[in-house]
């Protein structure tokens, strides 16, 4: 089932062992749309009664949108200059290439979590642009079952890891593209 809040900007999603909340645009600062997660949950666990919680993940889908800068082809531009994670092809094949994507997992063994870091062309809309899609998704899978203060504090440690991946993922120049204004303040985007 899927519940839509009467502004658009938030779906609601269950199904059997299931709840997925997703912040629509526009996207407001994480701890603006955070109590929402846990409010959520607790009407979850008020109608069903489930006996744990198996996976809790936090996901960041970000399309970002770059100039072709040189021929105007899409993808012409320097992806180093904007990104810090990119393919890296070999001296005999570099240059312009097509569509791409690159996955990494990143287990942090210190918290329980796992990072999914996933980074790939995506369907461009003008010619003159290319649209790369930066997916970053924080998973916890608890050993036991969860209070709503552990909950809590996995969430906003996903949050951090993400926020993190995501800072370390792009170049100033892209920073500033994306904040013109002043400093690059992390844009929520679940």
């Amino acid at each position: 089932m899927h519940f839509r809040t009467p502004k658009g900007d938030r779906l609601i999603q269950l199904g059997r062992d299931l709840v997925v909340i997703n912040q629509l645009q526009p996207y407001p600062r994480f701890e603006n749309w955070e109590p929402s997660i846990y409010s959520t949950l607790e009407v979850y666990r008020q109608l069903v009664h489930p006996q744990e919680i198996t996976k809790l993940g936090v996901r960041y889908i970000n399309h970002v949108v770059v100039p072709d800068e040189t021929t105007g082809q899409h993808g012409s531009f320097p992806m180093e200059d904007y990104f810090t994670i990119y393919p890296q092809l070999p001296g005999g094949i570099a240059g312009i290439h097509g569509p791409f994507l690159v996955r990494v997992e990143v287990p942090r063994p210190e918290t329980g979590h796992t990072l999914q870091i996933t980074f790939g062309s995506s369907p461009w809309k003008q010619a003159a642009e290319s649209t790369l899609l930066l997916d970053l998704y924080d998973i916890f899978e608890p050993r036991r079952q969860l209070g709503v203060d552990e909950v809590r504090k996995h969430v906003r440690m996903a949050h951090r890891s993400i926020e993190s991946a995501f800072e370390g993922s792009i170049t100033d120049r892209l920073r500033n593209m994306l904040e013109p204004e002043g400093p690059h303040e992390f844009a929520d985007n679940p």
